[in-house]
This record gives structure tokens, C-alpha cells and sequence, in this order.
């Protein structure tokens, strides 16, 4: 087996190898006949494969018996992986048998070293690219790390070239232990063996600062002469996850090679600064943010696994001194000029910085807006959507954002452009504004207050409103603004009911079908993208109020279980101007869009 550049080099460094047994999937035991004969002679018809599969790794009797007559000769464990019966399984039977041999392998004996290893690349193929495709490395690591001559062998084949030891050269390195042999395999002629090397000592812990220390000189002199990004991502992982795993801050020294790794970055480097990114969680120092952080910023839009690594390590950095160089790696890839993000790839940060540091969010949403930048005013509209800030008013210290009254009043009108169908979210930004607004700016943000927004919203806009203190510095404003728009609402109800304005029945029933349409392609959607669409089964319904499903109890009795249905809605308040007046309100919201500052 190939060592993998990406996945296979620091996810188990950052994992580790060992698991504990308790994390071995529940599975349902079945009664079993307890004797030693039922074993063996199953293994004799070549019933064996069956037994495992129908009794799941949770019988730890089964796999305690099983190693008990392999060690004695009596069976040959290792021989049901190399048979066509264990070719043909599948799916969830698989593994079953996986997790079986992920705790039997590392307690067999008299087992030679080529063959574990080439039943153990069996296992990991069969996996394909399931997470728990790479598990039987686990135990390959510990029954190795059980007799350290296991490991010597492997490692001298390796060097000699065997293709099977060099795709074991990293486990069995990790098994010995010894930092100093790793260092040393650093010099092989063979490219493969300096990068199993690599890894190794990425996923070695180092006892003190001196052995980091070493580890630094040693892999800092192979930055220059790494030309090819697989190289520069192990050497990152060497460079930096001995520090990240000891929680020690990173030598100067070691920051310095791993910024120079980074200059180039590919696909393989930016993962796995990720990863070294994910396992310094809320602890990382800020130096080692920026240097990660820098290196991320090269990230495609396409390396999905990747951003989501980088989504989740954001998170983290907001727990400790790092917040705002979390905030400005994401203001930065939202808007580079080539390959931007959306947003919404980083949906767990978002609702973070929104829990954590609302003070933050507050005040990037209102730059966001004032540079009138269309990726960077698309993204305040995606983030109060997934922030889940719809109904929720910003708090903005306009007066420390350095903006000109003309900027300021700029602002508002993408607030209103970009977020007029969040209406109480484009009011709070106004009302902020207005706190702070000389006479002529507040009365050019007033207009913008009653026309187009609280001509449009008459609900929640207007009981946000209306809610402000008297001692809020915008209440006298906001006051005047109301007072036009009671002065409107009666004037408007005033017409009352206008016939020949009324939609006919036909009408009403051409958009009742629409909508119907609409919602039900709404819903075949949600469908679609549902985590759960795949794993519970789906029944239609088509009267009652109640449904009722059998399943299958641990004793094979079939019990009802009862389900009530309860009704559910959504509310939403939908613009009235978009009826009274679609066309105009359609210019004025593209033109608060598109315009622009004057340089």
C-alpha cells in the first residue's frame, strides 16, 4: 500500500493510531453454541466468514477464541482474507469483518511480516474511500509495536526497495518509536522512504524541546530541495505537528521553514495546513495562525474536504486570541479577484462568530457595506441568512469606522439594496447610522427609512421601531419617520377595497397552482440534500392523523410504534410595494445596488 500525501499523512497524526476498544460499533449479538469446536469447525466448512459477520465485533468471546486457536495452529485467521468468499462481501458486512480483524490482527502470533502486511492492504482496499477505510492500519501499528523486530524488518526490506515494506515503512516507524532512526531516513536516496519518514515523525511525540529542536534543523534543510507539493506537505506536517500535539509554542526557526514550505502552495499543502490548523483547535498562538492562515488563503474553491477542514479550524480560533485573524482570512478569500468562496462554505464559522463575537460580525457587515464591493455585499446578505440574524438588529459603533457622511449614507443604501427583503436587519444598520448622523445625513437616511423600506414593511419593521428607547440618540429621528408612515398607512387604508383593482377568482386560483408548484420543488429539494433522505424509510400518507410503524425488537417480537401528526407553518412578511408598485420598486433596489462612490 501506497502512502497517501494527503489524507493518510497527518489525519492519523492528528488522531493518533490507537483506538479504544470500546469504540467498536453495537452491534446485536446472537446466541452462540460458546464451545471451542463450533469455531473450528466452522473454519473447517468455511462457515467461519458467516459467523463473524452474523455475530458482530461486539462478541468479544467470538474474537478471543478466534486468536486463541490461530495462535495455536488450530485455525489460520489470516487465510479467510485471502479467500474468494471474503472477496465477495460487502456493504455492511464488511465491516463487521473489519472491525473483527482491527481487533484480532494485533494479538496474533507466528504470522509472517509480509504476509500482515499484504492482508492488511486487503482490508484497506476493500474500504475504498469509506473514513474507516484506513482502521486496519491501526492494528498493523500495534501488532508491530508488540515485537519491534516485526518493525526492523519492514524497515530494512523497505530501504532495499520492496514496493509492499515501502508502503508499511511509516507504520513501522511509528512502532519502533525512535525519532533519531526517522531523522536519519531523511537522507535516503529513496523519495518514498523520506517521505514515510516524514510522516512518522509528524505523528511521533517529541519528549522535549531539544528533540523538537533536532526535528527542526534536520527537516528545515529539505524545504529548498522540495519541488513537488506532496514533499512540502509532509515537511509541513514534520515542521509543525510536534509542537501542535505537545501544545508548545513553535520555534521561530520552525515558523520560518514552514512559511518558506508554504511560498507554493498546492492542493496537498493547503490540506494539510488545515489539518495542523484543526489540531491546534483554540490553543494555536497567533503566530502559527498567520502562518497557516496565509498558507490557506491558497485554497480552491473545488477542494470541498479541505474548506471544510479550514471551516471547522475557524471555529476554534474564535475560542482563543485569534478572532480577528479569523475574520480577515474569511474577508479575504470572500473577495479575491480570482476563485472567490461564498460565504456560506464556511456556515459552522458563521454561526459561531455570530454566538461568540456578535461585536465583530456588527462591525464587518457595515465595511462589508460601505466598500460597495458586489462579492462583499452578496456575502452580508448570505451571512445574516446563515447566521440566522433575519430578525435579529445590528448594534454598529458607526462613529469608529472612520467612514465620511458620505460613505455612511452609502452604507445604507446598499443596507437597503442588499437586505430589503431582511427588513429589520437594513432598518438596524440605518437606525446605527442615525445615532451618530449630523442634520443633513439623518434627513437623507430618514427618506431612505420611510421610502422604500417602511413603505414596503409594516410588521416587524415597525415594531422594531417602535420598540427603541426614548434615550437612544435615534429615537427623535426614528420618531419623525413613524409619524410619516401612520401619516401613509391611513391614507392608504383610506381607499379601502378598490374592485377593479381586485384579482378575479381566475387569477387567484393562477397563483394559488404556482405557489403549489413552487413549494413542492421546494420541498423535493430539501429532500434531496437531506442527510437523513438515505437512512429512514419514507411513507406517503394519504388520510389520518396518526401512522403507525412495526419494528423488530432484540427478542424478535414486533411492537407498534404510534405517531401523531401535528401541523406546522412558517410566516413571512413579503413587501407590499412589490404589488402596489413591482416595477418601480425593482429600479430603485437595482439602483441602491449598482451605484457607486466617485474615486
Amino acid at each position: 500500500m501506497s502512502v497517501n500525501p494527503i489524507a493518510d499523512t497527518a489525519l492519523a497524526a492528528i488522531n493518533g493510531t490507537d483506538t479504544n476498544a470500546e469504540d467498536v460499533r453495537q452491534i446485536p449479538a446472537i446466541a452462540m453454541s460458546g464451545s471451542e469446536q463450533s469455531v473450528e469447525s466452522s473454519y473447517q466448512d468455511n462457515s467461519l466468514l458467516r459467523l463473524i459477520v452474523e455475530s458482530g465485533c461486539e462478541v468479544a468471546g467470538l474474537i478471543d477464541e478466534c486468536v486463541e486457536l490461530h495462535n495455536r495452529r488450530s485455525i489460520d485467521l489470516l487465510s479467510i482474507i485471502e479467500s474468494a468468499e471474503f472477496e465477495a462481501i460487502s456493504g455492511h458486512d464488511f465491516f463487521v469483518v473489519q472491525d473483527f480483524y482491527r481487533h484480532a490482527m494485533p494479538r496474533l502470533s507466528d504470522v509472517p511480516v509480509e504476509r500482515m502486511m499484504r492482508c492488511t492492504d486487503a482490508l484497506v482496499r476493500k474500504g475504498g474511500g469509506d473514513l474507516m477505510a484506513n482502521r486496519p492500519n491501526e492494528a498493523i501499528v500495534e501488532w508491530l509495536r508488540a515485537d519491534k523486530t516485526r518493525a526492523s524488518v519492514v524497515v530494512t526490506e523497505a530501504r532495499e526497495g520492496d514496493a509492499v515494506a515501502l508502503g508499511h515503512l511509516t507504520f513501522a516507524l511509528q512502532a519502533i518509536g525512535d525519532l533519531k532512526i526517522m531523522r536519519e531516513l531523511l537522507a535516503d536516496e529513496n523519495t518514498r522512504v523520506r517521505l514515510a519518514a516524514l510522516t512518522a515523525i509528524s505523528r511521533t511525540p517529541h519528549s522535549d524541546d531539544g528533540e523538537r529542536g533536532k526535528t527542526v534543523r534536520v527537516v528545515s534543510s529539505l524545504v529548498g530541495a522540495a519541488d513537488e507539493d506532496t514533499h512540502r506537505a509532509h515537511i509541513v506536517a514534520a515542521l509543525l505537528l510536534p509542537f501542535v500535539q505537545a501544545k508548545a509554542t513553535p520555534t521561530n526557526e520552525a515558523l520560518s521553514a514552514a512559511r518558506r514550505a508554504t511560498e507554493t502552495c498546492g492542493a496537498a499543502t493547503v490540506h494539510i495546513a488545515g489539518q495542523v490548523l484543526l489540531a491546534a483547535g483554540g490553543w494555536c498562538p497567533v503566530n502559527l495562525a498567520e502562518v497557516l492562515l496565509d498558507a490557506l488563503r491558497h485554497v480552491e474553491a473545488s477542494s470541498k474536504g479541505t474548506i471544510d477542514l479550514i471551516d471547522v479550524g475557524l471555529c476554534a480560533l474564535l475560542k482563543g486570541d485569534c478572532s480577528e485573524a479569523a475574520v480577515k482570512y474569511v474577508d479575504d478569500v470572500v473577495q479575491r479577484d480570482e476563485d472567490p468562496l461564498p460565504i456560506v462554505d464556511f456556515n459552522s464559522f458563521v454561526r459561531d462568530w455570530v454566538k461568540r463575537r456578535k461585536d465583530l460580525v456588527d462591525r464587518t457587515v457595515a465595511l462589508w457595506l460601505a466598500s460597495g464591493k458586489r462579492l462583499l455585499c452578496q456575502s452580508v446578505d448570505a451571512l445574516v441568512s446563515e447566521g440566522n440574524l433575519q430578525g435579529s438588529p445590528f448594534d454598529i459603533d458607526v462613529g469608529k469606522l472612520g467612514l465620511t457622511p458620505t460613505q455612511q449614507y452609502f452604507m445604507c443604501g446598499k443596507a437597503i439594496g442588499y437586505l430589503f427583503m431582511k427588513p429589520v436587519s437594513a432598518a438596524s444598520i440605518l437606525v446605527s447610522t442615525l445615532r451618530t448622523a449630523d442634520a443633513g445625513l439623518a434627513e437623507a437616511i430618514k427618506d431612505l427609512l420611510f421610502d422604500p423600506l417602511l413603505v414596503s414593511y409594516s410588521g416587524t419593521t415597525l415594531e422594531y421601531l417602535e420598540a427603541l428607547p426614548k434615550t437612544d440618540p435615534a429615537h427623535a429621528h426614528v420618531a419623525d419617520v413613524l409619524a410619516r408612515t401612520r401619516e401613509y398607512l391611513d391614507g392608504l387604508n383610506a381607499a379601502a377595497v378598490m374592485r377593479e383593482l381586485h384579482p378575479s377568482e381566475y387569477q387567484r386560483q393562477l397563483e394559488r397552482i404556482r405557489d403549489a408548484n413552487l413549494n413542492r420543488e421546494i420541498r423535493k429539494s430539501a429532500e434531496k440534500h437531506s442527510i437523513l433522505r438515505d437512512i429512514v424509510h419514507k411513507s406517503v400518507l394519504l388520510h389520518g392523523s396518526g401512522s403507525v410503524t412495526f419494528v423488530e425488537s432484540a427478542s424478535g417480537e414486533r411492537r407498534p410504534v404510534h405517531m401523531k401528526l401535528h401541523a406546522y407553518s412558517a410566516t413571512g412578511e413579503w413587501p407590499r410595494m412589490e404589488t402596489v408598485d413591482p416595477v418601480g420598486l425593482d429600479v430603485v433596489l437595482r439602483t441602491l445596488r449598482a451605484g457607486q462612490l466617485k474615486a
